[in-house]
C-alpha cells in the first residue's frame, strides 16, 4: 500500500515540474503577465494565452524568445532591455504568430549584437507601438564593401508589420540595409531570404506571399539603406522621421507608397546618396513600382533616382524634392516611366518627366526646393511673389515673351513672367511702403493701378511708381473730377467714376453713332499731358487716375475702311500718315484692331519684317541658319531675306536675338542697307563719331528727309527706335524714291 502511494505522489510531482507555473514570492523574475512573474521571458509568453493579456518586463534580460504559430502576445518593454542570446534573433514571430510591442516607461530596448541576426525576425504579423530596436554592436565605421565582423538588419520583415508613433529603429552600421521588407533576387530572379552564409528557400520561410509593411510614425536612423523594400513586398510610409548612413533612405524594388515623412540622406564626399533609390530586375515580384504624394527629401545627391532596369513606374503628386545634383534623375538604362504631376523641386524637372497637365513652372526666390508646377498659368500667376519667376512650359521659343517687375522700394526682389504673347496678368499690390503712397505700374508711358489686368504683348518693363508723402500730409486721399464734352458729335462718351482718387483704375464707354466709329480718344491730365489708355474691347478703356483732374476728349469719323484708325493714332501726330500709308501697304497692321502702339519699342523682328514687307516680301533663297529663327515663324523668310541682302548678319554667327530690341542707330543702318543708300554730306551731331558703324547710314538718312534727328546737335543713336518712328523713316524713304 505504501509503495501504491509513493508511486502516485511520484508521478504527482513529475507532472507538476513539467508544467510552467509562476514564481513564487521573492524569487528572480524577469517578466510577468497579470500578477503571475516567470523565470524567462519565453515562459510569460507561452503563459500569456488570455486575448488581450500583456506580458511585462521586469529588468533587463539576455534571451531570445519565439512568438509561434496561433500565438497572440503583448509585450510591454516596461523601459527594460531585451538582448539576445549569441547567434539568435532576438524576437522571431512566426507565421501565424502575432506580436504587439509596447513600451510604457518609454526607455525600452530590443538589442541584436550577433552577426547576421535581426531584433525582430518576422515572417507573421508585428505591431510596434513604444520602444528602441537596434544592433548596438555595429558602430558606424564599416563601409559598403564591408560588414566588419558584425552587421545585418535591425528588423527583417517577411510578413504583415505595423510601424506607429513612438517607436525608434536603429543602425549604426553601413554595410546591411537597417529594415528589410521581403526577400532577395538573385541575378537570375532566385528568391532568397536570410543572405550571407545562411540562405534558405523562400518559399520554405516567406511568411507571406507579399510581405507588408505600413510605417505611420517613428524615427529611423542608419544603415546602407534605411528602409530597403525588396523583392514581393508592399510598402506605406505615412510619416515618420529617416536618416540613413551611406545610400538610400529608401530603396525601392517591388512596390512603395509614400504619403509624408521626412528623409534626410547622408552626405558623403566619395559617394552618391539617395532620398529614394527604385530600381528591379523586371520580374513580376520585382515591379519597380513607386508612388510619392508628399514627404520632405533633403541632403541627398539625389533626391529619387530611377535605376530600374525595366519597365518601372514612378508617380510624384506631392512632396519636397531636393538633391546637391539634381532632384529627380533617371539612368540611361531605365526604361521607366517617371511621371510628375505636383510636388516642389531643387532643380527644374525635365519636361520628359512632366504630366502632360502642367502649363506652368513657378521658381521661388528662395528656399531649397524653389520649383513648382501648375496646370493653370491663371494658379501660378496668383501663386507667384515678390522675386519669384512664373514660366509658361507650353509657349514657343517664338511666342514667348517677358514681362519684369521691379517693386523699387529698397527691399522687394522683381517678380517675373515668361509667358506666351497675349497672356493677361493680374497686376501684384505692393506691401505697404512706410512715408509713401504707391501710384501704380508705369511702363513708361502709362500707370496701371494694382490687380488690373495687363496684357503682356511685348517683352516689357513694369516699374512701381511712389510718391514721398511730407511731414505735414494728411492720410486723406482727396478726389479730382473727370470731365466729359457737353456734347460729342457722331457718338457719345461716358465714364466711371466721374470723380477718382490718385491710383484709382477710370472707365471709359466710348458709343459711336450708326455708320460712324472712334477716330480719337484722348485723356489729358491739369498740365495738357496726355494719359496712357488700355483698350478693354467693346468700347471700353481705361486709365489710372494722375494727382489732378482730368478731361477726357473724342472724335468719330466715318465708318470707312481707309480711315477706320488706330485710336493712339491722332490725326496731327508726325506719324498720322506714315501710319496710314504702313497699313494701306500692308506693313503693318497694328498691336490690335484699335492700337497700333507707336511708343512700343520695335523689336529686331518687327523691323527686318517691315523692311521685307515694304520691298515687297521677295522670296529668300535659302533659309536662315539662325537656332533662335524657327522656320515655321512668321518672321523667317524676313530674316533670310535681310541676311541674304547684307541688311544684318545677326548678333552672331547662330543666333540673331529676334525679341531684342533695336536702336534708333541700328534701324537707320537697316533701312540705308535695303536701299543701298550713299552716304552723303555730314552732320553736326555731337553722339555720333565719324568711325561709327551708323555714320554713313545717319548722314544719309538726314540728307534724304528720312529723319533730323532727335535735337539740332543730337541723333541718339543708343535710344530704343519706336514702332512710329521706324514707320515714318521707312514712309520717308519710300515716299523719296
Amino acid at each position: 500500500m505504501k509503495q501504491r502511494i509513493l508511486a502516485i505522489l511520484l508521478s504527482l510531482t513529475m507532472m507538476f515540474t513539467l508544467v510552467p507555473t509562476a514564481m513564487a514570492e521573492g524569487e528572480t523574475a524577469v517578466a510577468k503577465v497579470g500578477n503571475d512573474k516567470y523565470e524567462t521571458l519565453q515562459a510569460a509568453v507561452n503563459a500569456a494565452t488570455t486575448e488581450n493579456s500583456t506580458v511585462t518586463l521586469l529588468k533587463d534580460v539576455t534571451e531570445d524568445i519565439t512568438i509561434p504559430t496561433g500565438v497572440t502576445a503583448m509585450l510591454d518593454l516596461s523601459g527594460k532591455t531585451l538582448t539576445n542570446k549569441a547567434g539568435k534573433h532576438t524576437i522571431t514571430v512566426e507565421n501565424g504568430g502575432k506580436l504587439n510591442i509596447s513600451d510604457s516607461v518609454g526607455t525600452g530596448v530590443v538589442d541584436n549584437t550577433s552577426h547576421g541576426k535581426a531584433a525582430i525576425y518576422n515572417k507573421g504579423e508585428v505591431t510596434l507601438n513604444g520602444g528602441t530596436f537596434e544592433r548596438s554592436a555595429e558602430k558606424g565605421t564599416y563601409s559598403p564593401y564591408s560588414d566588419g565582423g558584425n552587421s545585418w538588419y535591425t528588423i527583417a520583415n517577411y510578413g504583415t508589420m505595423e510601424i506607429n508613433t513612438g517607436v525608434t529603429v536603429e543602425n549604426a552600421g553601413g554595410y546591411s540595409s537597417m529594415i528589410r521588407n521581403g526577400g532577395d533576387v538573385t541575378a537570375d530572379c532566385n528568391l532568397t531570404i536570410e543572405g550571407g552564409n545562411n540562405t534558405n528557400d523562400y518559399n520554405t520561410n516567406k511568411g507571406l506571399e507579399q510581405p507588408i509593411l505600413t510605417i505611420d510614425g517613428g524615427t529611423f536612423r542608419g544603415g546602407l539603406n534605411t528602409i530597403k523594400n525588396d523583392d514581393r513586398a508592399r510598402l506605406t510610409i505615412n510619416g515618420g522621421t529617416f536618416s540613413n548612413y551611406y545610400q538610400a533612405v529608401v530603396q525601392n524594388h517591388n512596390i512603395a507608397e509614400i504619403t509624408g515623412g521626412t528623409f534626410t540622406a547622408a552626405s558623403d564626399a566619395n559617394t552618391e546618396t539617395y532620398g529614394i533609390y527604385n530600381c528591379g530586375c523586371g520580374a513580376d515580384i520585382d515591379l519597380g513600382t513607386l508612388t510619392v504624394s508628399g514627404g520632405t527629401f533633403t541632403g541627398a545627391t539625389y533626391a529619387v533616382a530611377e535605376v530600374s532596369s525595366q519597365n518601372a513606374i514612378v508617380n510624384i503628386s506631392g512632396g519636397q524634392f531636393a538633391g546637391t545634383k539634381a532632384a529627380i534623375i533617371k539612368s540611361s538604362t531605365s526604361n521607366a516611366t517617371i511621371a510628375i504631376s505636383g510636388g516642389s523641386f531643387s532643380q527644374p524637372v525635365k519636361k520628359d518627366y512632366l504630366d502632360s497637365s502642367l502649363n506652368a513652372e513657378l521658381k521661388r526666390a528662395s528656399g531649397e526646393t524653389p520649383y513648382s508646377y501648375y496646370t493653370s498659368m491663371n494658379d501660378a500667376l496668383a501663386a507667384a511673389k515678390p522675386g519669384d519667376t512664373v514660366t509658361d512650359l507650353k509657349a514657343t521659343t517664338e511666342l514667348k515673351v517677358t514681362l519684369t517687375m521691379k517693386y523699387n522700394d529698397g527691399a522687394t526682389a522683381d517678380i517675373t513672367y515668361n509667358v506666351a504673347s497675349g497672356t493677361t496678368i493680374t497686376l501684384p499690390t505692393p506691401a505697404h511702403r512706410s512715408g509713401y503712397t504707391f501710384n501704380g505700374w508705369y511702363d513708361g508711358s502709362k500707370f496701371y493701378a494694382a490687380g488690373a489686368s495687363y496684357k503682356v504683348s511685348a517683352t516689357a518693363t513694369l516699374n512701381a511708381s511712389w510718391s514721398y508723402i511730407s511731414s505735414g500730409s494728411s492720410s486723406y486721399d482727396p478726389t479730382y473730377s473727370v470731365s466729359t464734352p457737353s456734347k460729342t458729335e457722331n457718338g457719345s462718351v461716358t465714364v466711371s467714376p466721374k470723380s477718382a482718387s490718385k491710383g484709382d483704375t477710370v472707365t471709359i464707354t466710348v458709343k459711336p453713332d450708326s455708320g460712324y466709329v472712334l477716330e480719337t480718344l484722348t485723356v489729358t491730365d491739369k498740365n495738357g499731358d496726355e494719359l496712357k489708355l488700355t483698350d478693354k474691347g467693346n468700347g471700353k478703356y481705361t486709365f489710372t487716375m494722375p494727382g489732378s483732374k482730368v478731361e477726357v476728349k473724342a472724335t468719330f469719323m466715318e465708318d470707312n475702311s481707309v480711315l477706320n484708325f488706330f485710336y493712339d493714332v491722332p490725326n496731327g501726330a508726325y506719324f498720322y500718315e506714315a501710319v496710314k500709308w504702313a497699313v494701306d501697304k500692308g506693313i503693318t497692321n497694328g498691336l490690335s484692331d484699335t492700337m497700333f502702339g507707336p511708343y512700343e519699342s520695335c523689336t529686331r523682328t518687327q523691323i527686318v519684317t517691315f523692311l521685307w514687307r515694304a520691298a515687297g516680301s521677295p522670296e529668300p533663297k535659302t533659309a536662315s541658319s539662325f537656332t533662335d529663327v524657327p522656320a515655321n515663324a512668321y518672321y523667317a523668310k524676313a530674316v533670310a531675306w535681310a541676311v541674304e541682302n547684307g541688311i544684318t548678319n545677326g548678333m552672331t554667327a547662330t543666333m540673331f536675338a529676334p525679341d531684342a530690341t533695336c536702336t534708333r542707330g541700328q534701324s537707320v543702318t537697316f533701312l540705308y542697307r535695303a536701299l543701298k543708300g550713299t552716304a552723303s554730306g555730314s552732320t553736326n551731331f555731337t553722339d555720333v563719331q565719324s568711325d561709327a558703324f551708323y555714320a554713313d547710314a545717319i548722314n544719309w538718312a538726314v540728307a534724304n528727309n528720312v529723319t533730323n534727328g532727335t535735337s539740332n546737335t543730337t541723333f541718339s543713336p543708343n535710344a530704343d527706335c519706336t514702332r512710329a518712328e521706324i514707320v515714318t523713316f521707312l514712309y520717308r524713304a519710300y515716299q523719296g524714291k
